[in-house]
């Protein structure tokens, strides 16, 4: 088929699309539905009103501060419920277009706000739940969250440990990828020591974490494609704690990152960003989103990313990295979807790796292996959300995602000393190829009925995934050279295997109930997952699991201010691929957690803070058959638990702060001791001056800091991690168009470690800096 007459299809499919969605539109603009918003404040009303309305509803925070809106319920249009809601306050709703409003203070001679035309109260869009929508910031703090319920929820009414790091605390930290943006959270640990994964594998609560892109999962071996998102692709990232297999499926019992990236939208965006830093870092990435239509229901987005960097402080070559990715939307009363698409091309160096030693760490200034060792990867990405408001309040959401993947991984290890010396290492070459495609699919019916006082928000989906993997790990000779700063040969495999080409599938039917009666909420949900393996190499035996996760979840809003919470989850993960010596597969991993905690929104919602208490436990874990190498056996149980506390919010006007706090401990029958840090502390915090001389200026300082921790060698003997703290500050000026900032990485160039080490340990960068400006035109 030739381009032009491929080009003509596309557009008569567009065309098509856009067509039926248009009649939608006339169906829907006579409809009511049914409006339920508590007594709270105007400026969380008006966010929640329009998530419900799917319209754009533009309240500058000067206009609603120290307003409060009365409780409102009924079957209303949307006009009729912001007459409601700003009555009394001075303030009116002015229609800019069908899907978008204005809030505008009276004029000086009027004191209340008068009721719409009566007119317009006809042909005016009516109210339509229709899509998860995105979090309402308040700086650095989060309203609510569409991840942990799949439905639009205030965080004080979900009863797990969920934190968002919103676009304002990614922006004033300058993070360079998700990872980065995750030590803000407490009870997170990246592990780069012992993986093929150029970002590293994340935990959460010393289990190894499963990684969602816009709530829908992608395979453990796929996690680079959302943890390596530039900056300039994120809307926000959340984790929620604790098994939750409803969300993931087959997981263990830690929590869940589900990382969440921008969309299209008709209020107009065009950024243009450059930084440079230290090791010949170079970074622009420019981000435009704006209506394509007048009336602002057709939009668009356009992200693209590129750096490069010379080398890294090791010595590594630098990174390469090349992100691209288009979207458009369409969003009425009744429906809303998007459309888009993502190439990612980049080139990442290893984890400098360091042998433990009697008096510590091994210590490098330059790399453990050759400059060129590192990760080349290629992703390339469809997806869509799709959301259709149909009779009364059911609606239904459909979202898939389609990801083609290729890593190839070359580097030499440093496996161990040459006997007798200090001086001399014995490397290691390795290899690896992967080629990995993956399609992700859940569809769900959503709807709320009443019961007397009790409201239900009902959930019933199918989650499906299907992973197709291939992979040739290669090895080659050993080599022997002189440390620090090893002379080594190009690698020269020897031995390729070719692991046959095997696909993994997973199906999870869940059901859902969120329970409000007055203060009280309970979440509950139940969850059949199914898993199985199947392989391309004839005569080879597909495998199986299935299992039920069950949960349920109280909040109690005390007051305004005070929420109390607690749960009880379950997970499983398959573990068929570790065989044992008979013959037979393991049991499943099966996780339980509980936890208890408080959660406070001060401060009118603008501070919020949680506290939780928690017990991760994990049953039928494996391990290495020490008599029968390359098979496995079930080891004892074991859990984690400990305390959290996360608190994000302004303090004052100008003044934010992001702060968290973990303490945990690994239970095991032998008492053995885990190979984490207790205790773990962050903050973040910036202040935008207030005076009118230094208006536009502000500053910003943070420290990351953890108690010393043990981890064990090759020959199995135990060695302690110091202790340590990383400080961070920064400058910065903004104006009505454009804002500058320098960045500082660890002000002290502290020597500093990996939180999590496994016979080997990750050695951290020392001082860092970046100077990036951006535009807005």
């Amino acid at each position: 088929m030739t381009a032009s007459k491929t080009r003509k299809m596309l557009e008569r499919c567009m065309l098509a699309a856009l067509l039926g969605t248009l009649n939608f539109v006339s169906i829907a603009a006579h409809a009511q539905t049914t409006v339920d918003l508590p007594a709270q404040t105007l400026a969380l009303s008006l966010s929640q009103l329009a998530r419900d309305g799917n319209v754009n509803i533009l309240a500058p925070a000067a206009l609603t501060a120290n307003h409060d809106a009365p409780a409102l319920s009924g079957t209303l249009t949307l006009v009729q419920a912001l007459d409601r809601l700003l009555q009394g306050t001075g303030l009116t709703a002015q229609k800019r277009n069908e899907s978008t409003y204005v809030i505008e203070r009276l004029p000086a001679q009027s004191g209340t706000a008068p009721p719409l035309a009566a007119e317009a109260l006809a042909v005016l869009p009516t109210i339509a739940v229709t899509a998860p929508a995105a979090t309402e910031d308040l700086g650095f703090a989060a309203r609510s969250s569409s991840f942990a319920t799949r439905t639009d929820t205030p965080i004080a009414d979900i009863p797990q440990s969920i934190e968002v790091l919103t676009p304002d605390v990614l922006e004033s930290q300058r993070d360079e990828s998700v990872t980065d943006a995750l030590r803000n959270v407490s009870s997170m640990t990246i592990e780069r020591a012992q993986t093929y994964t150029a970002q590293g594998t994340p935990y959460i609560r010393g289990f190894m974490a499963p990684v969602l892109i816009n709530g829908l999962p992608v395979a453990l071996t796929q996690s680079d494609i959302p943890l390596s998102l530039p900056a300039v692709a994120l809307s926000r990232v959340e984790v929620l704690k604790g098994a939750d297999s409803i969300l993931a499926g087959s997981m263990d019992p830690g929590g869940i990152i589900n990382v969440v990236t921008k969309t299209p939208q008709a209020d107009p965006v065009h950024r243009l960003t450059v930084q440079t830093g230290s090791y010949g870092d170079w970074l622009g990435s420019l981000d435009l989103a704006g209506s394509i239509l007048d009336d602002g229901k057709l939009t668009y987005r356009f992200v693209v990313s590129a750096e490069h960097a010379d080398r890294n402080f090791i010595g590594y070559d630098g990174q390469r990295d090349f992100y691209v990715a288009p979207s458009i939307g369409w969003q009425d009363t009744q429906t809303r979807v998007v459309v888009g698409f993502e190439q990612h091309t980049s080139r990442v160096p290893v984890a400098p790796i360091s042998l433990f030693l009697p008096g510590g760490p091994l210590q490098s200034s330059s790399p453990l292996g050759r400059p060129d060792d590192g990760f080349m990867s290629n992703s390339t990405s469809l997806y869509y959300d799709y959301t259709r408001k149909l009779a009364g309040s059911l609606t239904f959401h459909s979202k898939a995602r389609y990801d083609a993947a290729r890593q190839d991984f070359k580097a030499y290890a440093l496996a161990q000393l040459s006997p007798g010396t200090s001086s001399v290492g014995i490397f290691n070459a390795q290899t690896d190829q992967i080629r990995q495609n993956q399609i992700s699919l859940d569809n769900n019916l959503q709807m709320k009925i009443h019961t007397g006082s009790v409201k239900h928000t009902l959930l019933a989906g199918v989650a499906w995934s299907s992973d197709r993997y291939a992979q040739m790990p290669g090895n080659g000779p050993a080599s022997a050279a002189a440390l620090p700063s090893p002379q080594l040969p190009s690698i020269e495999l020897q031995d390729i295997a070719k692991i046959p080409t095997e696909t993994d599938v997973q199906a999870t039917l869940y059901v859902q109930d969120q329970i409000a009666w007055g203060r009280l909420r309970v979440l509950l949900n139940l969850a059949r997952s199914y898993v199985w393996t199947t392989h391309a190499l004839p005569g080879s035996a597909s495998n199986s699991a299935a299992n039920w996760s069950p949960g349920i979840g109280i909040a109690y809003r005390m007051s305004d201010v005070v929420t109390v919470y607690a749960n009880a989850t379950h997970s499983f993960e398959p573990q068929y691929t570790f065989p044992a010596f008979d013959g037979r597969a393991p049991l499943p991993r099966v996780g339980r957690s509980v936890e208890a905690g408080v959660k406070l929104a001060l401060l009118d919602d603008r501070l919020t803070a949680t506290a939780a208490l928690f017990r991760s436990r994990q049953s039928n874990p494996v391990q290495v058959d020490p008599t029968h190498p390359g098979f496995y056996v079930t080891s004892p149980d074991f859990a984690y638990r400990g305390v959290e506390f996360d608190m994000t919010g302004r303090l004052l006007p100008g003044w934010n702060v992001i702060a968290s706090y973990a303490y945990s401990n690994l239970q095991t029958p032998d008492d053995e001791w885990g190979q984490l840090p207790a205790h773990v502390a962050s903050l973040w915090t910036t202040y935008d001056f207030q005076s009118e001389p230094l208006h536009g200026w502000g500053m910003g300082f943070g420290i990351w800091a953890r108690n010393r921790y043990n981890a064990t060698d090759s020959q199995e003997a135990m060695h302690p991690v110091p202790g340590q703290a990383r400080t961070d500050a920064s400058l910065y000026y903004r104006a009505r168009h454009w804002s500058t900032t320098l960045s500082v990485k660890n002000v002290f160039n502290h020597r500093l470690y990996g939180d999590y080490a496994l016979r080997d340990v990750e050695l951290q960068p020392g001082r860092l800096f970046y100077l990036s400006s951006s535009y807005d035109f």
